[in-house]
């Protein structure tokens, strides 16, 4: 317990220390008097007598200083007074403050945003269960082909999800008055479980459940069931009608969750009838994200999608390319995610780096600046300290992620471009500064060192000017390139019909053929026509198609791979697209007629080249 004592009484003298000072003072005053009056009765006058006294006591200071460390943490004391000396003197030079602060506050400002993007990007793992299990397939599968990668896969646990809107993203929510669309995704049953996820209400979908006939179920985002429900706890078990589906609502998932389609507020179970091979083969191709299996590398799961590719190609009820994912590849499922964008997020925070660095060059200049200034204001003190034996003379200066990040950048600045300076004006010839008197003593090594800075400094600006330039130069280039349609007077409305108003094609082409009517005769529109996707939106489904005149060699092995978009007539009009050959679609064109498609230039270039393509024909394989 002496250890504890010796703390407690160590803290006591923290919060003491103006009466142990007095004490001090009251005690060594009594024995400078009682050696005082020894050399009083050796003979000697009263002054002789202190001087001597004086002598024989030594620096007073010292001894302070030793007594104090034997009270307390010295140290602690001496940093409180460093922090207050700090404070004085930035209080005194008010303008070298106001810029100081605002300088470095706006460079750490601008690198904590970015690294904050960087740390819940890059660097945070993803809030699923051993998220380094996690893989993504590459390419795109249709259902079948995933219940094949179900069943064959030694390596991993499979599922599929929907990610895009031609995938079916977006959902009509009604019957809970006004009706909404909600952005959705359709998965696997077993994506949950696949994912270690659990519902903060009700439960996850079970195995089985996205198979035809136990699939109409749905789980609600905590945002959609806070916002459209109310928080309501009894929401489980509750029906509701989704793209004109009742769907029974069985978990609620918790806040925060979600799963590779951004702002998803539902999900609900692929549907899946083994028994149609259309539905199966020829439409909704998603993506693959897989689970490994304990004690399976990459490289293992990455040589089993190959052949299990391989051995997928001839389930298809039709032809398919021999390429079809013939490039499948298994990445770890974060590097998948940010792939795209890894590059870009560490270039910007090289930029706001320098941004960063700059404004501590400036600091720095200020610093040498205002150190040289004061030579002499720091030198006098420093001489009054003398003897030389003074224990704090040589420590006169300045000798989680986010947060982390943050704390360590501004600590890391302020000793890189604030502790060189101090040093500096530390190492002043003493001496040399009290006989310079008034007159500003800089030596060649501070104008030297300044100098270095401000080269630096108009080095850094400089490339990042010229880096800034050419970025506004890109963007305004890109902001000027011809997109290859008609930007003006152009209104895009999506439409997401209910199931039950969409049930099999002729009743789908009926539903836009009125709503086409219906818009052409509303007042302000010339023109109407409708597609399956937009320009530039990178939501074209692909097809399989055989070309005439272009056959597949066996040796090949490859089958054009096309993306396609399906228009009503007069689309190229409305759009401002000009045909370099043939015709546009006309409303006698239908199922009932002979098949017609247009082709890029591109397309046509790459089949036919140097031919005139119409009148060539071609062939979607599942046709």
């Amino acid at each position: 317990m002496e250890w504890f004592r010796e703390l407690a009484r160590r803290f006591l003298m923290l919060f003491s220390r103006r009466r142990f000072d007095a004490d001090l003072d009251e005690e060594m005053r009594l024995h400078r008097e009682l050696r005082e009056r020894e050399e009083i009765e050796r003979g000697l006058s009263p002054q002789e007598a202190r001087y001597a006294a004086q002598r024989r006591f030594g620096n007073e200071l010292v001894l302070r200083e030793e007594s104090r460390d034997m009270w307390g943490w010295n140290w602690l004391e001496n940093f409180a007074q460093d922090v207050r000396y700090a404070l004085r003197m930035l209080a005194k030079n008010s303008g070298f403050t106001a810029v100081a602060v605002l300088t470095l506050a706006v460079g750490i400002a601008g690198n904590a945003a970015m690294f904050s993007l960087v740390n819940g990007i890059l660097l945070r793992p993803l809030q699923y269960a051993e998220p380094d299990r996690l893989v993504k397939i590459t390419g795109y599968y249709p259902k079948g082909a995933v219940a094949a990668l179900q069943e064959l896969s030694r390596t991993m646990e499979v599922a599929s999800f929907s990610d895009k809107p031609e995938n079916g993203s977006d959902f009509n929510l009604t019957g809970q008055g006004e009706a909404v669309r909600v952005t959705g995704s359709t998965v696997s049953a077993n994506v949950f479980s696949l994912l270690g996820a659990s519902a903060r209400l009700g439960r996850t979908f079970q195995a089985g459940e996205d198979q035809a006939g136990r699939d109409r179920l749905v789980i609600l985002s905590h945002g959609l069931w806070q916002n459209k429900f109310q928080g309501d706890p009894g929401i489980i078990g509750r029906v509701i009608k989704i793209n004109g589906v009742d769907r029974q609502v069985v978990g609620v998932m918790p806040p925060g969750f979600s799963f590779l389609l951004p702002g998803a507020q539902l999900w609900i179970p692929v549907h899946f009838d083994p028994t149609n091979p259309e539905d199966c083969w020829e439409h909704d191709f998603t993506p693959v994200v897989g689970r490994l299996r304990p004690g399976v590398t990459l490289a293992q799961a990455q040589n089993e999608i190959r052949g299990m590719v391989a051995r997928i190609i001839p389930m298809f009820p039709h032809s398919i390319a021999r390429n079809w994912n013939a490039d499948a590849t298994v990445l770890p499922l974060q590097q998948d995610l940010v792939g795209n964008v890894r590059a870009k997020l560490l270039v910007l925070l090289g930029a706001v780096g320098i941004v960063l660095l700059m404004a501590c060059v400036n600091v720095a200049s200020l610093s040498l600046s205002l150190a040289a200034a004061r030579r002499k204001e720091i030198a006098l003190p420093l001489n009054s300290l003398l003897p030389a034996d003074t224990p704090r003379l040589a420590e006169v200066g300045m000798d989680w992620r986010v947060l982390t990040f943050v704390t360590g950048l501004s600590v890391l600045t302020g000793l890189a471009f604030g502790l060189v300076p101090a040093l500096r004006a530390s190492k002043s010839n003493l001496v040399e500064a009290v006989k310079a008197g008034g007159r500003r003593s800089v030596d060649a090594a501070s104008i030297s060192l300044r100098g270095s800075l401000i080269v630096g400094e108009v080095s850094l600006a400089v490339v990042l000017a010229v880096a800034a330039g050419l970025l506004i130069k890109t963007l305004w280039r890109l902001m000027q390139v011809y997109p290859g349609f008609r930007e003006q007077h152009l209104l895009a409305v999506r439409v997401t019909p209910d199931q039950s108003s969409c049930q099999g094609r002729t009743a789908c082409v009926a539903l836009y053929n009125e709503l086409l009517r219906r818009a052409r005769e509303t007042a302000g529109v010339s023109e109407v026509s409708a597609a399956n996707t937009l320009p530039l939106s990178g939501e074209v489904p692909y097809v399989v198609a055989e070309m005439e005149e272009h056959p597949v060699s066996p040796g090949e092995g490859l089958a054009p791979l096309l993306w396609a978009g399906a228009i009503t007539s007069d689309y190229f009009h409305v759009m401002g697209i000009p045909l370099m050959a043939g015709r546009e679609f006309t409303d006698a064109d239908s199922e009932k007629s002979a098949g017609v498609i247009i082709v890029t230039a591109a397309t046509a270039r790459r089949f036919w080249p140097g031919e005139n393509p119409v009148g060539k024909h071609l062939r979607m394989v599942w046709d």
